[in-house]
């Protein structure tokens, strides 16, 4: 088989969705190894956690693989939380020009500022810093996927860059297949609905501040590469504060991972005549109404507690109430449903 046929049959092999939830990326990775004449290849995915960076995934194929995959590891949980970038790029919202594009260090360089320390600290840390590598940051709208290339001795290509490139669509469908067949709940319908709802720019993150889904107004914000902007944002969820130009409300279910949904302040002024509509057709008055409006707002029951200046235990009576009056279950349900009344989808519950 020539080798133009091989990288076809590799990216034809990526489609084929019989293993969902349990794919074997080993064989794949070897074959690209192969096929660029790699000294080795690599997937990985860095995430945030409570002690910092780590990896939510991670695998090395090719020479020393396991030597260099805990060194990177190891490296990775040393690296600061409170930098934007993560080496030469931010997980949170990916620039917009190395997004699904196959890049050489070279070429990388040329189009990311500041890029050329932070890589070279990542790489010498694990052995790799005289070596050349090729790489795409596979991604779902602004959210990173996985970082995928391979490293070798000599200097890659333009045609190294367009082989790797040919993959790129069938990674990145590969890669949400994957992460969709392990976290399809049913909770994902539900925010899948509440984002579809809202016509404001708004985003769906992780308590850690990683953007896991955004609806069009917030996939075109990000975008704009405002790197400061999204700093901030994280910033703001991780010290518990607001933040000048999104409203941040926590969405919590039982057996659901939390998340926090961020709409742009330059928009939200719409919300009251959202609230107003949900409170004619739920037929609530005073503290009800007030308690609705400050859950909205993304203020917990804490904060409304000490704004009311009442018992925290009779707001959550209020809460309660409103998920009687609502048919909702949880705070994003609530949401949801108020989204939906506001667009006249609403139904009495």
């Amino acid at each position: 088989m020539r080798q133009s046929e091989r990288w076809v049959e590799v990216a034809r092999e990526l489609t084929r969705f019989d293993a969902l939830g349990g794919f074997d990326f080993r064989p794949f990775l070897n074959e690209v190894r192969e096929l660029l004449g790699a000294q080795n290849t690599l997937i990985y995915n860095p995430t945030c956690t409570e002690q910092g960076w780590d990896l939510e995934f991670g695998l090395w194929t090719g020479e020393a693989a396991s030597a260099r995959s805990a060194a990177h590891r190891e490296h990775v949980k040393k690296s600061l939380t409170d930098k934007p970038h993560f080496a030469a790029y931010d997980p949170f919202a990916v620039q917009r020009a190395q997004r699904n594009r196959a890049l050489t260090v070279q070429h990388l360089l040329a189009i990311e500022s500041g890029a050329s320390e932070a890589h070279r600290r990542v790489w010498s840390a694990i052995g790799a810093g005289q070596q050349d590598q090729v790489r795409i940051l596979l991604c779902h709208g602004p959210r990173l996927l996985a970082w995928f290339g391979a490293v070798r001795d000599r200097r890659f290509g333009r045609a190294d860059e367009q082989r790797l490139q040919s993959l790129a669509s069938a990674m990145r469908a590969r890669l949400v297949a994957e992460r969709a067949a392990r976290a399809r709940a049913p909770h994902l319908g539900l925010v899948d609905g509440l984002l579809a709802a809202i016509t404001e720019p708004a985003l769906l993150l992780t308590k850690h501040g990683r953007i896991e889904a955004a609806n069009a107004a917030g996939l075109q914000l990000v975008d704009e590469d405002r790197a400061e902007l999204f700093q901030a944002l994280r910033e703001a969820l991780a010290l518990g504060k607001r933040h000048p130009s999104f409203a941040l409300t926590r969405l919590a279910a039982p057996g659901c991972p939390e998340y926090v949904l961020a709409l742009h302040v330059d928009s939200h002024i719409a919300h009251a005549d959202q609230v107003g509509q949900a409170c004619r057709r739920w037929q609530l008055h005073g503290r009800r109404a007030t308690v609705l409006e400050q859950l909205v707002a993304g203020r917990s029951n804490k904060e409304i507690a000490q704004l009311l200046q009442c018992a925290e235990v009779t707001v959550e009576r209020h809460v309660t109430s409103l998920f009687r009056a609502s048919g909702a279950a949880s705070r994003t349900e609530l949401l949801s449903k108020v989204l939906m009344v506001a667009r006249g989808a609403g139904r009495l519950p």
